[in-house]
């Protein structure tokens, strides 16, 4: 869907309307980004958790109904054919990646398991490259990424997916189980980002083309690591929920500066005709970015936490940091004796406070770091696009082909 989404687009609008089309994509995500928080949490307290899925059944289908009305159809390529070959060799790298992030945090980094999947990565990695240099119809050109600008674009869409959401689901846990907030009020927390995002997307999007792409991109991703490292600041053991506004705040400013550009500037680097493949590599490396935040982040908040509460002499520290980190802060407390809750409570804040901190610092880092190469990459002579006056129908069944290729 996200792949087919900007190909689409690119067929539909062009010039200035284009942008504005791109701006009001970024303020729908924002919006809706705004909105799940809030209406998961109202489920979830209201209703049941399971209506987090059950919900999605009549939003596919007015989307299905509305595709079928509105979307021109558009003439099938014949000769197509899907690379399996490439599906299944990221597919192995990727899961197999992210898998020995999340068993790091239990099994350790050196554990046989977390060693094999590694391998696994790279194996997986190797199949890819080779699977996609050798078929004629490959699921990503890897040609592609010798283009400066596109190459930034996907390095921009991988860090800013990984700073920006990866450790979200850990301050969610913190503002329930720790400092008592309700599920609907723990949404309410996180409005701060997308509301921004869905505020400032469609202006972002009206005059992007009188912001250099550099600067909406690179800058927009150091305003993301900026945001992690003041909430890496001002996140304390006694610290509350507005401890977390400011950062969130200056993330919601970066994403609803770079994300609608990202995606233009990536199809544009490369071409019409490619527009549906770099479209889908934007999102893939998106997907991934988050997939890759929350396990590595999760891993190594579990470590610190552990440290933290080893050095306060807490029972089992690695079982009690899994427990922490999994919202099980409350359980942990009531396993306790009595007259030991009372520290232990000081204890699992700090230890907690402490693995958000270092979640926050990595994260930062990586945005600042990564918003810099992205400037400067940006700013590089963008080669000659002959593809780009390939017919629209092309980047159209280019974005279907990947779109399944993801699937």
């Amino acid at each position: 869907m996200f792949a087919t989404t900007f190909a689409l687009i690119n067929a539909s609008y062009t010039g200035r309307d284009r942008g504005v089309a791109y701006g009001v994509f970024g303020a729908v995500s924002g919006g809706a980004s705004a909105l799940g928080p809030v209406v998961g949490g109202l489920l979830t307290q209201g209703i049941s958790w399971r209506w987090i899925f059950f919900v999605n059944v009549p939003i596919s289908i007015v989307t299905i109904a509305l595709t079928l009305a509105v979307v021109p159809a558009v003439t099938r390529r014949v000769g197509r054919r899907i690379d399996l070959a490439g599906i299944a060799t990221f597919t192995v790298a990727a899961g197999a990646l992210t898998f020995a992030l999340i068993r790091s945090s239990t099994d350790g980094w050196s554990s046989p398991l977390v060693l094999g999947l590694f391998a696994v990565t790279v194996l997986g990695a190797a199949g890819f490259i080779t699977a996609e240099a050798r078929t004629h119809q490959p699921l990503i050109e890897l040609s592609l990424f010798g283009e400066p600008r596109f190459a930034a674009t996907v390095l921009a869409a991988l860090v800013l997916s990984f700073s920006a959401f990866g450790v979200l689901i850990y301050t969610t846990v913190w503002v329930q189980t720790l400092l008592g907030l309700s599920p609907i009020e723990a949404g309410l927390v996180s409005l701060p980002l997308p509301v921004l995002v869905a505020f400032i997307s469609p202006f972002s999007g009206r005059f992007m083309h009188l912001l250099p792409r550099s600067l909406a991109i690179g800058g927009g991703v150091t305003l993301i690591g900026l945001g992690g490292l003041i909430s890496a600041w001002l996140v304390t053991p006694q610290a509350g929920w507005v401890a977390l506004i400011p950062g969130l705040a200056l993330m919601g400013i970066g994403c609803a500066l770079s994300v609608p550009t990202l995606s233009r500037t990536a199809t544009e680097a490369v071409g019409d005709a490619r527009s549906g493949m770099a479209a889908g590599a934007i999102n893939t490396a998106r997907q991934l970015g988050q997939a890759i935040g929350i396990a590595l982040l999760g891993s190594l908040a579990a470590a610190q936490a552990s440290t933290v509460l080893r050095s306060g002499a807490a029972p089992d520290p690695t079982t009690t940091s899994t427990a922490l980190l999994g919202g099980q802060a409350q359980s942990v407390l009531a396993a306790a004796p009595t007259d030991q809750r009372p520290r232990l409570d000081q204890l699992l804040h700090a230890a907690f406070a402490s693995s958000l901190d270092l979640a926050f610092m990595v994260t930062g880092i990586a945005a600042v770091v990564a918003g810099v190469l992205v400037a400067v990459m940006l700013r590089t002579p963008a080669r000659d696009a002959a593809s780009s006056t390939d017919a629209p129908e092309a980047a159209a069944a280019d974005a279907i082909r990947l779109g399944a290729g993801r699937r």
